[in-house]
């Protein structure tokens, strides 16, 4: 008899406690994750890249290997890879338009498209 009403005050103190409640908290004694702090440089040089700015308009990326005008890829810039900004740059051409990039779009847009280029190929360019 003494054995079952220790237990059932152990079980009644370890509920009170609040280890098995449901709600309240995400994990007991921990906050619940946070969101990750979103890179708006990113995601613009995103939109314009994917032609998604109204101010800068639809351009179709396209890069100079040297030997012709190939559409923007993985394996089109990997030659471009530990390179520098000031190369990659020189090198990005319009499509449809056969025209350099820097020439149709201003230089602030640009570095925002280089710098998700960087980012989303693991160019790791440096500023030379």
């Amino acid at each position: 008899m003494k054995r079952i009403s220790i237990l059932s005050l152990a079980l009644a103190a370890l509920l009170s406690s609040g280890a098995f409640a449901s709600g309240g908290t995400y994990n007991y004694g921990y906050d619940a994750p946070k969101p990750k702090p979103v890179d708006t440089r990113y995601e613009y040089g995103k939109t314009i890249y994917q032609g998604r700015a109204k101010n800068v308009g639809k351009v179709n990326f396209c890069v100079n290997n040297g030997e012709a005008v190939e559409p923007l890829k993985a394996s089109t810039l990997r030659p471009f890879k530990r390179g520098s900004v000031r190369n990659l740059t020189s090198s990005l051409y319009n499509c449809d338009t056969s025209q350099k990039v820097s020439e149709t779009i201003n230089s602030k847009d640009l570095s925002y498209v280089v710098y998700y280029l960087n980012k989303r190929f693991r160019l790791r360019l440096n500023n030379g």
